[in-house]
């Protein structure tokens, strides 16, 4: 059976190669995708053109980086948007918040007492050969244990309709940016859509991650504040940097703009120095620290990880997590969330 939306022109036949998002084997609609293509072909073909050039337009105007003009052009946007029923949605919750909670802990044992390694369970190349290790942070104490913050997870849908976990970002998980900025641009050009099909809002998600920051401020810092460390200039993720600091209501620092003295961060203002507790940094780990990491960083700031280890300062991730990016830590997840 083949169908198609006589508006988009969009073929929501069956895909032979894989799972179709929007059609059943059958070929028909699936219940959670049915009711947004019944709205879509009551707008008529001239009304839908004009509301995907509108996204294209407002892309245009955020232009949140030059990554976006060179892989994703706003062009090539696609404005139907992905629809993810209540009960996949639960089934993604968890399944990611239990992906998180179990690479932190894992970053907890590569940091505190390396069980994991002393009985056996993981091969001792995957740490001691591992260049993303940091020995400068082993033991380090970190507020509530907590070292993953933040999980980037791509997740793909297979045949089965399942979604399965492909790879996962935790130094800088890289997206919020671009998800905002493609959110505001769809529900602008569809706001019925996002009012009528109830559809869930991404201020809730921000909102726990100020939380999640803020409950990170160190006991001996009271005073400090909280910012977002950028990365560098010619990074793609810098216009994203500074849509998550407006966002968040944060302070967009650089290295040049932070100070280590007395083992505590600060950031400088023309009024003096004021005092940081918490940073959600986007530069990688290997960049936070001139001093103790890469020397050629142009990212972080000096003494930086003396002001960590002395639990001056927060970091979200925590440093070192970048450890556990590599893919040959994936065959042995199982059995480490089984220990």
């Amino acid at each position: 059976m083949k169908k198609a939306c006589r508006i988009c022109s969009f073929d929501y036949s069956t895909s032979p190669e894989g799972y179709d998002e929007l059609a059943a084997a059958d070929g028909s609609p699936r219940p959670a995708a049915a009711e947004l293509l019944r709205r879509l072909e009551s707008f008529g073909a001239e009304e839908f053109a004009g509301r995907r050039s509108r996204i294209r337009n407002i892309l245009n105007e955020n232009d949140l980086n030059s990554f976006s003009r060179d892989r994703y052009r706003h062009e090539g946007v696609d404005p139907l948007p992905m629809v993810i029923s209540p009960e996949e949605w639960r089934f993604l919750e968890a399944g990611v918040a239990q992906r998180a909670r179990l690479f932190d802990r894992l970053a907890a044992d590569m940091y505190g007492t390396q069980m994991l390694w002393k009985n056996g369970v993981l091969p001792p190349a995957l740490l001691f050969a591992n260049p993303d290790f940091l020995p400068v942070v082993w033991q380090v104490k970190v507020p509530h244990g907590l070292r993953v913050h933040l999980l980037g997870c791509d997740v793909v849908r297979g045949s089965d309709g399942r979604f399965y976990a492909a790879g996962d970002k935790l130094q800088v998980p890289e997206g919020l940016g671009r998800a905002l900025e493609n959110r505001l641009a769809v529900g602008r050009a569809f706001p019925e859509l996002f009012r009528e099909l109830r559809v869930e809002r991404l201020a809730g998600f921000f909102k726990k991650l100020l939380d999640c920051l803020t409950a990170l401020q160190p006991e001996g810092n009271p005073e400090g504040r909280t910012v977002l460390l950028a990365s560098g200039p010619e990074s793609s993720r810098r216009s994203e940097d500074a849509v998550l600091a407006r966002y968040l209501g944060l302070q967009l620092v650089e290295n040049d703009d932070l100070a280590v003295r007395g083992l505590h961060v600060h950031l400088k203002t023309l009024a003096g120095l004021r005092p940081i507790g918490t940073i959600l940094r986007r530069a990688n780990d290997g960049m936070c620290d001139p001093l103790e990491l890469r020397i050629d960083s142009g990212e972080g700031a000096v003494g930086i990880i003396s002001a960590v280890r002395a639990g001056n300062v927060s970091m979200a991730n925590s440093l070192g997590v970048g450890a556990l990016e590599t893919p040959l830590f994936k065959p042995f997840l199982p059995l480490v969330c089984r220990e």
